[in-house]
């Protein structure tokens, strides 16, 4: 339903009633109506909540301020590997998370390197060692120029491991 005159729309959807209304500055509040819940979002109007806008100036940087330092970032997956996975035995359970969480340490050293402008993305694969083989590969379109990345695998008889990060420039 849609009245003329006024700014709120009233839009049905499997028996629930959505009502979009928009005020004098051009703000959106929803308030949704159910047979069996009501939720409402709406925007405080009260002046002293309005934050003044952030306004960052461009800096037309088309080139990082120092190169991806790969050697030292391959020590740093190289020490973090080889510390936490110096006794692990492989568990399908534990490695999934296992994984993640030496990703996220693995991230953060690398971000504690002053690696401004660059995105930093942190792969780990863990698996056991066993009678088969395992291919990884990966592919990206970057800037050969400034893009870069540093790997390092790690095998101590029982589990294997594959760290990489790759420093994409983010002008």
């Amino acid at each position: 339903m849609e009245r003329r005159g006024s700014r709120a729309v009233i839009a049905e959807r499997r028996g629930s009633k959505a009502l979009l209304n928009m005020d004098l500055l051009g703000r959106k509040s929803v308030a949704f109506r159910a047979n069996r819940l009501s939720i409402s979002t709406l925007h405080s109007h009260d002046p002293g909540d309005v934050r003044p806008a952030l306004r960052l100036e461009n800096t037309y940087k088309m080139q990082p301020d120092r190169k991806f330092p790969v050697q030292q970032v391959q020590s740093v997956i190289k020490d973090v590997l080889d510390r936490k996975l110096a006794n692990e035995a492989y568990d399908p359970n534990t490695c999934k998370t296992l994984s993640k969480e030496l990703a996220d340490i693995i991230r953060a050293k690398v971000k504690d390197l002053d690696v401004s402008r660059y995105k930093i993305v942190c792969l780990v694969t863990v698996g056991p060692v066993a009678n088969n083989s395992m291919v990884c590969a990966s592919q990206c379109v970057w800037n050969d120029k400034y893009d870069d990345y540093a790997d390092y695998s790690f095998n101590n008889g029982n589990i294997f491991a594959v760290g990489v990060v790759y420093a994409l420039f983010f002008e």
